[in-house]
């Protein structure tokens, strides 16, 4: 399996530069024993030919370094938890792909943490609209669309569950959202996230969203965090009320701007609940679990979860999403 792997980290291809053509070119020849003009000794140039041809040999000989070197990191971040090695072959990192990567990340519990200010404006905008306090009690509002909480709150409250009463929870509760979490104390920026999301839109990487908010409070919550910028397209609870669904439809706007079908690209689903995993592999996806929405270890393996990081702070979250983002490099 490593050998294999290894194999396939290096690009034995003719590269597509004009100076690795001419380099190419020149090694055939030489091979056949139509030896050039010119030499190479003792710091001594010969023609230009030759030089380039050096030039070449010396940077074919670098690119080779650095892509086992990176291949040695990759393998030694796999190794350190033993389900993460067991992904690192299965997946693709091992292997190179000549793949495009869409990313899709989950905002709350992933990228941003509102305290109790979501739940808070969507319970007040619930109250508002129906006169029902308390309809949600000891309901989850984890890895849940949008519009499937307010339909549950509504078929608690043992009322008519209408798209037209469920759209208006929902512009009732993004009026409070915007308002609120304006100056909220309680909104932070999980820890690692800038500097991940950076990292891979430095690599061009092909950032989306996969959340269950409506996109209007997606972007709301994202803007906040000086993260709206970096997400060109997404899945949102507006999409669909059921999370694979919504995952979907961002993995197809993300093949879409790839110019690519769908098929032919590998999507990368970040979230930090079992839905993330469960709705992830439902579309074909595979899943990087953070337990920064209070989910452990042990449940996002039992849940399949190819990897899992306590935050995207730890080295090894970094290197491995750079690593899927540009695995030819």
């Amino acid at each position: 399996m490593g050998v294999l792997w290894f194999s396939h980290s290096i690009n034995h291809s003719a590269p597509s530069d004009g100076l690795g053509r001419h380099a190419c070119a020149l090694f055939y020849r030489r091979k056949e024993g139509k030896q050039d003009r010119g030499s190479y000794r003792g710091g001594t140039c010969g023609d230009s030919s030759t030089r380039t041809f050096y030039a070449a040999e010396r940077l074919f000989r670098a690119r080779r370094l650095r892509s086992v070197y990176q291949g040695f990191h990759h393998a030694a971040c796999a190794i350190r938890h033993p389900r993460n090695l067991h992904t690192f072959f299965r997946t693709g990192s091992a292997q190179q792909m000549n793949t495009d990567t869409i990313f899709l990340f989950d905002i709350d519990g992933t990228l941003i943490t509102t305290g109790e200010v979501g739940r808070r404006a969507f319970i007040e905008a619930f109250h508002e609209l129906t006169g029902v306090a308390d309809a949600f009690g000891g309901y989850s509002f984890g890895g849940r669309t949008d519009r499937a909480i307010a339909r549950a709150g509504l078929q608690a409250a043992q009322l008519v569950d209408s798209e037209d009463a469920i759209d208006g929870i929902l512009s009732q509760y993004l009026l409070r959202l915007e308002i609120t979490l304006a100056d909220s104390p309680e909104f932070a920026v999980l820890p690692g996230v800038h500097t991940a999301i950076e990292a891979l839109a430095s690599r061009n990487a092909s950032l989306g969203i996969g959340t269950g908010n409506v996109e209007k409070g997606a972007r709301v919550k994202l803007e906040r965090a000086d993260l709206n910028r970096w997400f060109g397209f997404g899945g949102f609870g507006c999409d669909a009320e059921d999370r694979a669904e919504l995952l979907l439809a961002g993995a197809k706007r993300g093949a879409h701007r790839l110019n690519r079908p769908l098929d032919s690209c590998r999507v990368i689903v970040i979230g930090d609940t079992l839905r993330d995993v469960s709705a992830a592999h439902a579309i074909g996806a595979t899943c990087m679990a953070v337990g920064t929405g209070g989910v452990s270890r042990t449940e996002f393996e039992h849940a399949g979860a190819e990897w899992f990081f306590h935050t995207l702070e730890e080295p090894d979250a970094l290197h491995i999403l750079l690593g899927l983002a540009n695995p030819n490099e």
